[in-house]
């Protein structure tokens, strides 16, 4: 049991810094009031337009792109530490995996998704 105390820690920690950041983005960014914004035909009155949503897409894609890589690099990380100790079939999966990554890859590039405009 005593091996996992720095892990409750942590978590713990974790836990404490995202409510910290929730609350703190509750207080200071929700409250705010958003202005007006004219409504000039019926579309736009039956789905309202929310101004702090009006970013350009593309930094959405390039934000989520780069999660998904992020995340494999994570998830390649423990692979690369116990590699000896694995044998083959664990890197087959992992040269699976890492070929699933690169179609989805192609796929957007080929989609021209990552394209700056």
């Amino acid at each position: 049991m005593q091996e996992f105390v720095g892990l409750f820690v942590f978590l713990l920690l974790a836990i404490s810094f995202a409510f910290v950041l929730g609350v703190a983005c509750n207080v200071f960014l929700l409250r705010k009031k958003q202005p007006e914004i004219k409504q000039s035909n019926q579309l736009q009155k039956a789905f309202p337009v929310q101004k702090h949503l009006s970013g350009e897409t593309k930094f959405i894609v390039y934000a989520v792109v780069f999660l998904i890589f992020v995340l494999e690099t994570i998830l390649l990380l423990p692979f690369a530490v116990v590699y000896g100790r694995l044998g083959f079939f664990a890197f087959v999966e992992v040269c699976i995996f890492s070929f699933i990554m690169l179609l989805g890859l192609f796929y957007a590039l080929r989609k021209n998704v990552l394209r700056w405009k």
